[in-house]
């Protein structure tokens, strides 16, 4: 597979992301590269009656979604046919047994050696919740990338299909700390 950088979007760099509007306007800039959006609590699910099947382009839901909804602190973004989009998901868990931890960033690296490293897209890095993240790329020519659950690595996967079509965007803003 041949992975390219979203054809709709500009060259991302670090200093582009670091210096983010408000939520709402990210989520406005990616309908308007025609990207299917939707909000995300915390834990990054869906805030809407059928999830990322909701998601959408419309400048006026978006709004609507983005400043009624106080749990939404994050953009989902629908892959698959929708969007033209595909991302490659990389899962970091700990977990008190050993054996049960997941680190995709090193499972990312040993692939990486095998195939080259990956072209330069949209990457959205999760906080420290995590330490995961999001490589966005533009859906192959050839057809839709079934949706995975570590087949190319251990703590990768591509959620592409009807049954798990969404990955968190960059801009994630984070609740207010609490005393």
């Amino acid at each position: 597979m041949n992975l390219q950088l979203p054809q709709s979007s500009p060259n991302f760099t670090a200093q582009t992301l670091r210096k983010p509007p408000h939520l709402l306007d990210w989520a406005l800039y990616y309908a308007g590269l025609d990207w299917h959006v939707f909000p995300c609590d915390i834990e990054k699910q869906p805030l809407t009656a059928h999830g990322f099947q909701d998601a959408t382009t419309d400048a006026d839901r978006i709004r609507y979604w983005f400043t009624s909804i106080p749990k939404a602190v994050g953009i989902g973004i629908r892959t698959g046919k929708e969007s033209g989009l595909v991302a490659l998901d990389v899962d970091v868990k700990e977990d008190p047994d050993p054996a049960k931890n997941v680190n995709g960033w090193i499972a990312l690296k040993e692939l990486q050696g095998k195939h080259g490293i990956l072209p330069a897209t949209l990457t959205a890095v999760s906080g420290a919740r995590s330490g995961g993240g999001h490589f966005f790329f533009s859906m192959p020519p050839d057809g839709p990338v079934p949706c995975s659950q570590s087949l190319v690595g251990n703590g990768l996967d591509m959620p592409a299909t009807s049954r798990c079509e969404h990955a968190a965007a960059p801009r994630q803003r984070q609740p207010p700390a609490t005393t």
